[in-house]
């Protein structure tokens, strides 16, 4: 019998069971869910480290009652204050409490040492990130630098301990060490944070994207992509809009990661990928899944169809009783000699 048998054999069921029963519907609303939540995880640093308004801190005159000495403090950019220069004092008068102009060198610049900031809320303000961009920006690069982490560490725990226990563990690490950011009392303890949960859980999307996938046949797949993308926008629009309502990246952090625990809890009540249990020569546990999905989608499946099923269990037994007694011989000979 050819290798492809039991995977035409599956397709075949896939095709009768259809792209939309009420089994692959309800597998699919839970599927959705963390691709929805993984649209706002993947860039909910954009809302977190955002730019704000700022300008230099003229410590000599922030308690003047009249602020017509910004102007000649400060440089102008685009009708704004520069949030990165100030003007110098001159060396040989002191600064008093009504800041006059004329204590202002408007010949020579220097850079600010300290900031005023917007009441607006962000990491920039909390961390005081004032003029330091780069530390802004590294916050996204942190991100997506944990992915390279992430996809190869939740392939090999997909692979080896099944999709949804791949699942369930990336959506737990989403929601714990996200949850766990929105109380960084440093700059250096939130892009840890930002690491590990990009690192150890961004995993769930692809995850959910396989899971999918693997649920229908091929003619199905198609659609069912379209929908997950659909599902991902729809999460960065909600995120959007979460941001604008809240104003705060503390209070939006704490409540877009908590529903990541409703996905755990999928690893009691989500179904397996046939396909992964087929690979793992756990047919009988496939084979009930299928028959569970026929029942829930009221299609009628007999025990011819399962066949190549049950066949692609008998050859792996048969393969692995082989590998088994060549590897007998292979000690016996190393023994002989």
């Amino acid at each position: 019998m050819s290798k492809e048998t039991p995977l035409v054999g599956l397709d075949a069921i896939l095709k009768q069971l259809g792209p939309f029963g009420r089994y692959n519907v309800l597998n699919y609303m839970m599927l959705l869910f963390p691709c929805f939540l993984a649209g706002m995880y993947g860039s909910v640093f954009v809302f977190e480290a955002s730019d704000i308004n700022y300008r230099c801190e003229i410590s000599e005159c922030e308690s003047s009652q009249d602020s017509t000495w910004l102007e000649h403090a400060i440089p102008m950019e685009k009708d704004s204050p520069a949030k990165c220069t100030r003007y110098a004092f001159l060396d040989d008068i002191s600064a008093n409490s009504s800041c006059p102009a004329n204590i202002f060198n408007r010949n020579r610049t220097e850079k600010c040492s300290s900031y005023v900031y917007s009441d607006e809320d962000s990491a920039v303000k909390d961390f005081d990130l004032g003029c330091q961009n780069w530390k802004r920006t590294l916050i996204g690069t942190i991100h997506n630098s944990g992915l390279f982490l992430s996809l190869p560490l939740t392939g090999i725990i997909s692979d080896r301990f099944g999709r949804k226990r791949a699942l369930a563990i990336a959506s737990l690490m989403n929601c714990t060490f996200g949850f766990l950011r929105s109380f960084s009392t440093t700059y250096i303890m939130m892009v840890i944070f930002e690491f590990l949960e990009a690192g150890f859980g961004a995993g769930a999307y692809t995850t959910a994207f396989v899971l999918a996938m693997e649920l229908v046949g091929p003619k199905g797949r198609v659609f069912g992509n379209t929908l997950i993308n659909v599902v991902f926008v729809f999460g960065l629009m909600t995120l959007s809009g979460l941001s604008w309502i809240l104003q705060s990246w503390r209070t939006l952090l704490r409540i877009i990661y908590p529903p990541a625990l409703l996905v755990f809890s999928y690893l009691w009540i989500l179904n397996e990928s046939v396909r992964w249990l087929l690979s793992k020569g756990r047919n009988d546990e496939a084979i009930e899944i299928l028959k569970k999905a026929a029942k829930m989608n009221k299609v009628q499946l007999s025990e011819q169809d399962f066949t190549p099923l049950y066949e692609m269990e008998t050859t792996k037994e048969k393969k692995k009783k082989m590998m088994m007694k060549k590897r007998k011989w292979s000690h016996l000979y190393l023994y002989k000699f």
